[in-house]
This record gives C-alpha cells, sequence and structure tokens, in this order.
C-alpha cells in the first residue's frame, strides 16, 4: 500500500474501509454470523490489489521504478516486520515457548516470506507491480494484457489444484491477484468515462445496491455450490469465475461507499493503512485481548458470555485507537520513512517550526 505523490480521497477511503473489515476478519469466527466473516474475505484483499492497480505509475526507467517500490513497500515491510518478530518472540518467551531453533525457524520464515503474517501481501504486491511493469513494456494491448488476466488466474488454479506450495515472497499470489491489479489500471486510464457515470448521487446509490446484491449473491451460491471461502492467504478460491465475479463486486460496493461516506477517521486509515495491515493481528489483537479480559474482570461481567458481535466491536475500536495512535507518533517525526513516506523538506519543516 505505498503513498502516491497527490493523494485521491476515494482511495484513501476505500482503504479505510478496505482494511477495517481485514481488521474484523483476524479477530474471530465470528461463530453462528461467520457468514460475516465470508462476505470480508470476498473482496478485502482483492479491493487493495485494485486501488494499486489503480495508482500504478508507469515509469520510463525501471531503476527509477524499482527505487520507488522498494521504499514504498520493501522498507516497511522490513521495518515493520522486525518489530513484529520481536513482539512474537517476546509474546512465546512469556509463555515459554521460545527456542533458539524457533527464533531462527520465524527470522527464515519472515526472509523468505510464504504467507507470514499479513504482510505477505506486502512482498506480493512488490512482486506482482513488477511483473505488470514488465508486461506493460512488452505488451502495448490491453486487449493482450485483458487475455493474460484471464491465462494468469487459470494458471494459478491449476498449479494449487495440483497441490502447489506458496512460493518465495509468494509470487504465486500474483498469479489470482493480477486480474485485480489490472482492472485498476485499466478503471484509472478510462477513469473520466467511468467517473461520469458515477457523478450523479442517486446512480451512485443504485450502483452500490446492485453491486452489494451480485457480491452477496455470489457469496452464497459459492458456498451452495459447495466451493470453498475465497482467502489468498491459505489458497482458497473456491469456485473460481464465481469468486471473482463476488470480488469484483465487492470492490464496486466499498468504492460506492467511499464516494458516498467520507470519515476522516476512516480516510486518516486509509492514508496510512500500511501501518495497521502489519501490527494489527500479531502486535494488537493479543494486547486488545488482554485489556477486554480485564476489563470484563473491573466490572464483572463474564468475559466467555461477551456478546459475539460487540467483543468483536470493542476489539476493533481498541486496534484501531492503538495503531492510530502509533501512526500519528511515527507520522509526525522522522520514523514516518517505515512508512514508506517521505520526510518533508527541512525548508517545510523550518517555516512550520516559525509559525
Amino acid at each position: 500500500m505505498p503513498q502516491t505523490a497527490k493523494r485521491i480521497n476515494w482511495i484513501d477511503m476505500a482503504k479505510g474501509y478496505g482494511m477495517l473489515f481485514v481488521i474484523l476478519g483476524h479477530i474471530g469466527d465470528f461463530g453462528e454470523f461467520a457468514f460475516f466473516k465470508t462476505w470480508f474475505f470476498s473482496f478485502h484483499m482483492p479491493l487493495f490489489f485494485f486501488l494499486s492497480g489503480y495508482v500504478f505509475k508507469e515509469y520510463d526507467c525501471f531503476k527509477t521504478f524499482l527505487k520507488k517500490k522498494v521504499k514504498g513497500i520493501i522498507v516497511p515491510y522490513f521495518c515493520l516486520g522486525i518489530p513484529m518478530i520481536l513482539f512474537q518472540m517476546l509474546w512465546d518467551f512469556k509463555s515459554h515457548t521460545l527456542t533458539v531453533q524457533s527464533g531462527l525457524d520465524l527470522v527464515l520464515k519472515f526472509l523468505l516470506q510464504r504467507r507470514l503474517w499479513t504482510i505477505w501481501f506486502l512482498t506480493c504486491l512488490f512482486l506482482l507491480s513488477l511483473v505488470f511493469y514488465l508486461l506493460k513494456k512488452l505488451i502495448k494491448s490491453d486487449l493482450i494484457l485483458a487475455i493474460v488476466s484471464i491465462v494468469l488466474p487459470a494458471a494459478g488454479t491449476l498449479y494449487y489444484h495440483l497441490g502447489g506450495r506458496p512460493l518465495f515472497w509468494n509470487l504465486d499470489v500474483c498469479m489470482m491477484a493480477f486480474p485485480f491489479f489490472f482492472a485498476g489500471y485499466y478503471v484509472k486510464k478510462h477513469r473520466e468515462r467511468i467517473h461520469t457515470i458515477l457523478e450523479n448521487k442517486q446512480d451512485l446509490i443504485l450502483f452500490l445496491l446492485a453491486s452489494l446484491a451480485i457480491n452477496i449473491a455470489m457469496c452464497v451460491l459459492n458456498a451452495q455450490l459447495g466451493g470453498d471461502w475465497f482467502n489468498m492467504f491459505s489458497n482458497d478460491y473456491g469456485i473460481v469465475p464465481i469468486t471473482f465475479i463476488s470480488a469484483f463486486a465487492g470492490i464496486g460496493f466499498i468504492i460506492a461507499v467511499s464516494k458516498l461516506a467520507t470519515f476522516r477517521l476512516i480516510r486518516y486509515i486509509g492514508e496510512n493503512s500500511i501501518l495497521y495491515l502489519a501490527w494489527h493481528e500479531v502486535i494488537m489483537l493479543p494486547i486488545a485481548e488482554k485489556i477486554l479480559i480485564v476489563g470484563c474482570a473491573v466490572v464483572h461481567i463474564s468475559y466467555d458470555n461477551l456478546f459475539i458481535l460487540l467483543h468483536y466491536a470493542i476489539i476493533l475500536v481498541l486496534i484501531v485507537a492503538f495503531l492510530t495512535v502509533c501512526s500519528l507518533i511515527i507520522s509526525k517525526t522522522g520514523l514516518r520513512v517505515i512508512l514508506g513516506k517521505s520526510n518533508p523538506p527541512k525548508s517545510h519543516q523550518k517555516s512550520a517550526a516559525d509559525r
């Protein structure tokens, strides 16, 4: 989720909404409300690949392009990932499960990155961006790229069907994510024509309702036909054509919501989504759970009997609150580079101080 030079409001809103669904999807299984989790997963990661394709910028010089991607994706991967490793080791140490071997294994998993934690997305996005850049240089026709967008998921599905395992830096997911990335790029390329259709608020609401209806209907159909739910992390793609229709409809729904309902906090989460993505599950989720357990004990409420949706809502609020504070601290200091952001020019810093 690299930064763009000029922020686009609805994209930050879409990333913010998407990140809330990502966090909710990792909090728990939702028990009797499990369909909510299936719904989140039907579009939340495809949404981020789509938005990454939308902000994709072509550079004539590959070196410049590579430098941008390293700064915006790989630097945050390591800078945010190392604290995650240290936290996990500390947690294991407190539970008496940390050994030298388990610590070394964790570091190796981090370097190889084959679906380790939520940051699997970053290495996958990095490789996908490189793949798309090279294909764009070789293939000038969008029609052929669209055909590639069909061929690659078909090849990926066959790969998993034959027992294929996650590859270095999650290269295998690039095949399944390519259609979403290309779609984002294509929509950006034709944005004036497409955005004109959605300028009218009434039309936008109709688009929202139609997208949501298709998304949910495809989720239900997938389940009824025996397809698994959509989870890129575990290579679950259900009945692929149905799954992809559902995902694109879900993306349309979130985009419509992002244009209709704007909130400062949601936009802020979207602007700093890389931090929320990285730290919400490994670091903040166990801390939030501990706080909730202590809080329930203080007010004499049974933690185990807490209504499941209220439980998840409280955890979500705690995670967002903690990460927002972390983000504000990081963004206001030289540490902002770990989020893939540039430090403001010294002249700007000086003028701000003078004010």
